[in-house]
């Protein structure tokens, strides 16, 4: 009876229905042999029933071997057809699969079985219309056939036509209640449709009725990993991994993919390795496993990962992008580039590629290439909130900060969750001098990502720019909290201790990052700035020297050098520390500056002025190398010379209004202090805020006799300058012509606070002991100036006011010459040697 109905319905001989596991496997390996040797390997059915058996045993190589042995010989045996189909279909070769289904249906067209299979694999092989037909084929044969239903459902799964499949796994449960595939496939409707409850309750079902279907557990794996469930997913992913422990390289995968994100990175690599055993051309897991060695650090291992991704799968634009960008992050920015044109070449619209060919470019100096490129990928993506953040940093890059500006509001406008554009529209805010818009900008950042630590640091930056020093120090210690090998961080808090004058900390931060970072040259020079501020010459000597072995480019510290040297009245050292840092950097106008100085000091005077003249060509507006290039034709005789020069100039060139300060400054020190005053005020019209400018302009009233029209102007000074020690002892000087000595003694008291032990200084205390008799003590102070500056005039014009008031005449007469010699203008000094006289 049995034989009738499988007659009726499948029109199969009964060697189409051998089932192996009904029978001892032994045994019937043993019977089958017999008879197959036996009979000299003619016997089709037995060859075949020992491809059965070898395929029970998952010996797939014999299975292939005795199904082809066994077509060799009868070729027109359907069941053998489609058991070889079902081999090839079940190791994944559909093609293959096809041609022997295709080859059972044509030699049974009433086969079901071969019918379902034959539109399983068209399924598979995407060729959907053709499943339909086989399928309803099928149906026609056998009405309300359960796995025919399941195909179709299949079908309109894979196009994505859920409620027709769900109508076809619905008649397939009607047929077969206990179909635990089916519910299985239910689910996977539900889950696409978003319909996770509905999904989960048809996944328990199928495992209800099929407790070794491993694509369900997978499947809640999935939904409760997407959930954040990961005690569940990793559970059900682990029941996955038991039912088939030489199957599970997806779940392998998966698990290692939730211990990525737990950061149980060594977890991780396990899941990811287990799943490459499984299946050693399982490229995805290889691309995983690169993403933790990427953010472990271990780039080469990385590189290794996805370089294997890539030859495994060579199409896929992802890996490519991948690799390029470990490359990137090694530094080999030629083979990344070559990477991101790949993964371009394969997906042309991909905006992330183009977005890290942008990076990749700007990293090789090519910013225009980059721009180029994340201009491409916001035209894929005009969305795309870190392109444009990006090209915003390109267009900062080349100074163009109103349209980074636009940039990054773009970018924040897309992403308001993105701190880092919040980052760089501060940058750019800072660079524009809007320091409170930086400041909120930082701060928002820092809302968003508190533990940023180069936004904190930056933040610090902005906070000292704006003065505020104290919370400078806190933001750049919150960044060493977040990152204590930060020497960005313990550079910048040594900065503040320096600015807010605390130098034991400064200096003590500034160790700190040479611990860190000893090769670092900069710091080396800044702490030899502190040294130098501590009065510590030696070891602010030994810094800048070692700032210069590990950089020998660092014109600062050369410059530096020459400070301490030219302090130390060592001349010839200085001239050559300048002359190094001028060679390094010959268009800085102070090198240039401090230069011509130590030429002047080696009394060549001819190139002092060739200095002088270099630094005014670099900065016209450098009223310190004008005034000093003018007293050197002074001592060279030719000041007159130099004066018709200066006519003739403004005769030609009469928009350089500058020319004006040249005049005023030769007519002073000629003497002629009308003709001065005329040509400073006429440029203080042009611009009153030029250095020095003022100050002229009051000598010449102080050396006319109008001394408080002098002690008016450098008040008005003060009030901008409250720190300028030259200032105060210009006021106090002048003071003392008007009689007012309490307010000498305060103005030139002021001048040591500011700037201790220098000549100015020394000169300011030397006249408050002198006004108040005590001319040893003044005499000593006024000596003390002229060897800190021995062409200071104002001292050696106070020490013969010194030895006068002592009668020694003729010592006060050779001090008022001197002094005379050094500053022709010095007009306090002709009074007196007139009086002598």
């Amino acid at each position: 009876m049995l034989d009738k109905i499988r007659e009726l319905v499948l029109r199969r001989n009964k060697d189409a229905f051998y089932n192996p596991n009904q029978y001892d496997l032994d045994n019937e390996f043993e019977k089958y042999r017999d008879i197959v040797e036996e009979q000299g390997k003619l016997d089709t059915n037995a060859i075949f029933r020992l491809g059965r058996l070898y395929q029970e045993q998952d010996n797939i190589q014999l299975a292939f071997e005795n199904y082809e042995k066994a077509l060799d010989i009868d070729p027109t045996k359907s069941e053998i057809h489609y058991n070889l189909g079902n081999l090839y279909f079940r190791e994944g070769q559909f093609n293959e699969a096809e041609k022997s289904f295709e080859k059972a249906v044509e030699l049974n067209k009433k086969d079901v079985y071969a019918m379902n299979a034959l539109g399983n694999t068209y399924c598979k092989l995407g060729k959907y219309e053709q499943s339909i037909e086989l399928h309803e084929r099928a149906l026609k044969h056998r009405p309300n056939d359960a796995y025919a239903l399941k195909g179709l459902g299949t079908v309109y799964l894979n196009q994505q036509n859920y409620i027709k499949a769900l109508e076809q796994f619905k008649k397939a449960l009607e047929a077969k209640p206990d179909f635990g595939i089916v519910y299985h496939m239910m689910g996977r409707a539900y889950h696409a449709q978003s319909k996770i409850e509905n999904a989960i309750e048809a996944y328990r079902k199928s495992l209800s009725l099929d407790s070794n279907l491993v694509a369900s557990h997978e499947s809640l794996g999935e939904i409760f990993k997407i959930q954040k469930n990961y005690e569940e997913a990793i559970k059900e992913y682990k029941e996955a991994i038991s039912k088939e422990p030489l199957q599970s390289s997806t779940s392998h995968r998966a698990l290692g993919e939730i211990y990525y994100i737990q950061k149980r990175m060594n977890e991780a690599i396990e899941e990811f390795k287990l799943a490459i055993e499984i299946d050693i051309k399982y490229s995805w897991a290889y691309w995983n496993l690169g993403l933790v060695y990427r953010d472990q650090g271990e780039l080469e291992k990385a590189s290794i990962a996805y370089q294997k991704a890539v030859s495994i799968d060579p199409s896929s634009a992802l890996y490519h992008r991948c690799l390029g960008e470990i490359y990137q992050t090694q530094g080999k920015l030629k083979e990344a580039i070559l990477e991101f044109h790949k993964s371009i070449e394969l997906e042309p619209l991909y905006s992330s590629a183009y977005l890290n060919l942008g990076d990749t470019y700007r990293l090789a100096g090519k910013v225009d290439q980059a721009i180029l490129e994340y201009q491409e990928a916001i035209k894929i993506k005009p969305d795309f909130a870190l392109a444009h953040n990006n090209l915003g940093s390109c267009l900062y890059d080349k100074g163009q900060l109103e349209h980074a500006v636009k940039e990054f509001n773009l970018a924040i406008q897309l992403d308001p969750n993105m701190a880092q554009a919040y980052s760089n529209l501060a940058l750019a805010y800072y660079s524009q001098g809007e320091l409170d818009k930086a400041a909120e900008k930082y701060i928002k950042a820092l809302q968003i990502e508190p533990d940023l630590d180069l936004a904190h640091c930056s933040l610090a930056s902005v906070y000292q720019a704006q003065n505020k020093i104290s919370e400078a120090i806190e933001e750049y210690e919150k960044a060493i909290e977040l990152e204590p090998d930060l020497v960005l961080a313990h550079r910048g808090l040594a900065s503040a201790y320096y600015t807010k004058g605390d130098l034991e900390n400064a200096i003590s931060s500034y160790k700190k990052a040479i611990e860190i970072e000893e090769d670092n040259a900069i710091t080396h020079y800044n702490m030899g700035l502190v040294y130098y501020d501590m009065k510590d010459l030696q070891k602010a000597r030994s810094q800048y020297e070692h700032a210069i072995e590990l950089d020998p480019t660092l014109a600062v510290a050369y410059f530096a050098l020459g400070t301490i040297n030219f302090e130390l009245k060592d001349y010839d050292k200085a001239f050559e520390n300048y002359k190094k840092s001028v060679e390094l950097e010959p268009d800085k106008a102070i090198n240039q500056y401090h230069l011509a100085l130590a030429c002047e000091k080696k009394t060549d005077i001819k190139s002092a002025i060739h200095g002088y003249i270099k630094a005014i060509s670099i900065d016209p507006e450098n009223t310190y190398a004008i005034r000093n290039m003018i007293k050197g034709y002074l001592k060279l005789g030719k000041l007159n010379d130099l004066i018709d020069k200066f006519h003739k100039k403004s005769d030609t060139e009469p928009d350089d209004k500058m020319i004006y300060f040249c005049l005023g400054i030769a007519y002073y020190y000629s003497g002629n202090m009308e003709k001065a005053r005329e040509y400073l005020e006429k440029m203080e019209e042009e611009n009153a805020k030029l250095s020095l400018l003022r100050e002229y302009i009051a000598d010449t009233y102080y050396k006319t006799g109008d001394s408080e029209k002098a002690v008016k102007i450098i008040r008005n000074l003060l009030a901008e300058e409250p720190y300028n020690a030259e200032l105060y002892y210009k006021l106090g000087y002048y003071l003392r012509n008007i009689k007012e000595p309490w307010q000498v003694r305060e103005s030139l008291m002021k001048v040591g606070l500011i700037k201790a032990n220098s000549a100015i200084a020394y000169t300011a205390q030397s006249i408050v002991n002198l006004d108040s008799k005590n001319n040893k003590e003044a005499e000593k102070l006024a000596k003390l100036a002229i060897a800190q500056d021995e062409d200071f005039s104002d001292a050696y014009y106070i020490l013969g006011q010194i030895f006068q008031a002592n009668g020694k005449n003729k010592l006060a007469m050779k001090y008022y010459q001197k002094a005379l010699t050094i500053d022709p203008s010095n007009l306090d000094a002709q009074k007196a040697i007139d009086g002598l006289k």
